[in-house]
């Protein structure tokens, strides 16, 4: 630990956590909405309340510009061969309507509830369910100071997902959002309420069905990280946030108001809605739209619950799995038709067809298939007559091997000093961070890049995140498991940095307990990042050097990499300094040149924020991998005659293995493929969302 001078950002943290503190215990003059009705249409659209139908700017009806919605202009010749018929169960649909309950969404609530009612009373054939939800206030000023936020904790008032759950909206939803605040500052959080369907199983959770999250809020989430949190850091968050939510088969869709909330600033101007935040959301949800959508007025706010109604149809049907007299259906020789056309086959899910993830039990339309399904046209499902050219036999997803990662991250009092001098942490001149500050960014910025897509982070701090001194207990902060990134963007961007730099106790204590670091089939690293040597044990420093050998050691004895970062500039104790990180990457597996070489420097040197982003984006390299492993396919699939997609596009096959491109077999049993050159670059770097291979078909060759 380095000086311990008041930093700048306890100062206004004092100031802000007073300010708001006090904004929790005021009265509240929230103004009244201005709610226009809103008439039915006889068609069952709505109308804007001068009586004119609104036009619907959201999706595309199936209309004249969808080929599967055109009537024949005459009756259609009988076909060549009398192909067999198979019936298709569409899979079940399942909606939560996510309402956001802070304070600021006053004068939206009652059409709110009101347009919500409606949407389920209009879709019986989908379930629904509720969730209303908000924060509290911190208990008390000491958490506010811990979190550096005046948020306490999330809260859900669910209604479950089940049919005809109409009447059931308004209780739910009572007079006014819940939300405790008054009209210049409230408690609106926005990422922990989507991050609870990732960590929690839900009726969402379901795999077998078409689920979304309907989403209302404002998106003014003050409650993410810190005070200081950026703009762009909870940009991040919200990107990972609705990837991860798509990935495990929950899609996303936003609306927002383009008219002003209840909220003001302090200086008397209204709060309107952040689109940057929702259509972060949109473009990233699984939906295929990129905006969110917004509504002014009580009749805009109902066209878009009208759209939503239509866009949550399920275009995903199950194949039939009985056989055709003695024959097993072969998934691949079926074709699909709408309306007297047939819809072709799509990999890349853009328009048109396709096995839902390489499973060819199910199938999901796009596009306009999609809409023409969503407006009433009925799917065919047929056995081609021709099946001479068809090859394909069985798919399967595949997968990268799981890795983990966990952060030890420095919280240390020395990282609350300013990265630009003292002067430059203060509000109103030149903008700058504490050193804390630039590592929860680089960290937020690490978790989310797309090359860590597939990686399990955990996060552990010396001293521990309640501790002010030095002590380290076993536990992490965020223990390393699948959907955790979010978790660790935002216990980072929460905490303040306070204490000495128990370094050896918190490298020690992940080598007694690894966790999921150690287990079988995952590639497990741990990143130290700190701007001083140990700072705790009065012991010399040559027993220090010799037990943080022996704790990295230990974890590489286990076959698990760690990396040690120094960051910020140097101060008086860098000679111990430079001696523990050498030793640990030495043991650890990760040196860089020569540790005993004093004129190497083996291990990452971060001295600003740049050099930071630098050192954890390399360490991403070094740790991502571009070996796959094919899941469970036909045991008669020819893995002879294989070929691999990756987002739909077709991989070469490196029949030659020269590994300068495309992909090629890693074990003589051909479950494990690798790619290479090119391809693996574009893997690593690109947000890939399917990874599958079909047999029975030749492969496709690199030339």
């Amino acid at each position: 630990m380095r000086g311990l001078g008041l930093s700048t950002s306890y100062l206004l943290a004092l100031a802000t956590f007073g300010a708001a503190s006090v904004a929790a215990c005021g009265a509240d003059p929230a103004r009244e909405g201005d709610e226009a009705p809103v008439e039915a249409a006889s068609d069952g659209g709505s109308r804007a309340p001068d009586g004119g139908k609104k036009r619907d700017a959201y999706f595309d009806d199936c209309g004249q510009d969808n080929p599967f919605c055109l009537e024949p202009e005459a009756e259609p010749p009988p076909p060549e061969c009398p192909s067999e018929r198979f019936d298709l169960r569409p899979a079940g649909v399942n909606v939560v309507v996510a309402v956001d309950g802070s304070k600021s969404m006053t004068s939206f609530w009652p059409q709110i509830r009101t347009a919500v009612t409606k949407m389920v009373a209009d879709n019986p054939d989908a379930k629904f369910g509720a969730d209303l939800f908000w924060a509290d206030v911190v208990d008390t000023v000491e958490d506010g100071f811990a979190r550096l936020n005046a948020c306490g904790d999330t809260q859900h008032k669910k209604l479950a997902i089940a049919a005809n759950q109409s009447a059931a909206i308004a209780p739910l939803f009572g007079e006014t959002p819940p939300g405790p605040g008054v009209f210049f500052y409230d408690f609106t959080v926005v990422a922990d309420a989507l991050n609870h369907y990732l960590v929690t199983d839900t009726g969402l959770s379901d795999p077998s069905s078409t689920n979304y999250l309907v989403l209302v809020s404002d998106g003014n989430d003050n409650c993410f990280g810190n005070f200081f949190a950026g703009d762009e850091d909870k940009r991040l968050a919200f990107e990972k946030l609705t990837r991860e939510l798509v990935k495990k088969n929950i899609r996303v869709l936003p609306i927002g108001f383009n008219g002003a909330s209840d909220q003001l600033t302090l200086t008397g101007d209204e709060t309107n809605t952040d689109f940057t935040a929702l259509d972060t959301i949109a473009k990233h949800g699984g939906t295929g739209i990129t905006k969110a959508l917004a509504a002014d007025d009580p009749a805009e706010l109902a066209m878009a619950i009208d759209a939503i109604s239509r866009k949550i149809a399920s275009c995903r049907f199950a194949i039939p799995a009985a056989e055709a007299g003695n024959q097993r259906i072969n998934p691949f020789e079926l074709t699909f038709w709408l309306n007297g056309v047939e819809v072709a086959r799509d990999r890349t899910n853009g328009d048109g067809w396709n096995f839902v993830a390489g499973d060819v039990a199910e199938v999901e339309l796009f596009g306009a298939a999609c809409d023409a399904v969503r407006a009433g046209v009925e799917l065919e499902a047929r056995r081609s007559c021709d099946t001479t050219e068809i090859c394909g036999t069985a798919a399967s997803k595949v997968s990268a091997k799981t890795r983990a990662v966990q952060y030890l991250l420095d919280r240390s009092f020395s990282m609350a000093d300013c990265s630009t001098g003292f002067l430059g942490c203060l509000p109103g001149l030149t903008p700058g961070l504490t050193w804390w500050g630039v590592a929860a960014s680089a960290i937020a910025n690490s978790v989310s890049a797309p090359l860590n897509d597939d990686v399990e982070f955990g996060l552990k701090y010396f001293p521990d995140a309640t501790d002010s001194a030095c002590l380290v207990s076993d536990g992490a902060a965020v223990a390393p498991s699948s959907s955790t990134s979010i978790q660790v963007i935002g216990d980072v961007l929460h905490r303040l940095p306070t204490g000495s730099t128990p370094l050896l106790a918190g490298l020690e204590s992940v080598a007694r307990s690894p966790g999921r670091l150690a287990e079988a089939d995952v590639s497990g690293a741990v990143i130290v990042v700190s701007d001083g040597g140990e700072s705790c044990e009065p012991i010399d420093q040559a027993t220090k050097v010799a037990r943080l050998t022996a704790a990295a050691r230990s974890l590489g004895e286990r076959g698990i990499k760690v990396f040690a970062v120094r960051f910020g500039t140097r101060g008086a104790d860098f000679a111990d300094q430079d001696a523990q990180l050498r030793a640990i990457v030495k043991s650890g597996g990760t040196a860089t040149g020569d540790p005993d070489d004093p004129n190497n420097v083996p291990y990452l040197d971060a001295p600003d924020a740049m050099a930071l982003n630098v050192a954890l984006a390399g360490i991403s390299q070094e740790l991502s991998s571009c070996a796959l492993q094919v899941g469970e396919l036909d045991k008669d699939a020819d893995r002879s005659q294989i070929n691999l997609y990756l987002d739909g596009d077709v991989v070469r096959f490196d029949r030659n293995g020269s590994k300068a491109d495309g992909w090629g077999w890693v074990d003589a049993a051909r479950t494990e493929m690798e790619l290479y050159g090119a391809t693996c670059a574009q893997f690593k770097t690109s947000r890939t969302t399917s990874i599958v291979v079909e047999a029975g078909c030749e492969s496709v060759f690199v030339q």
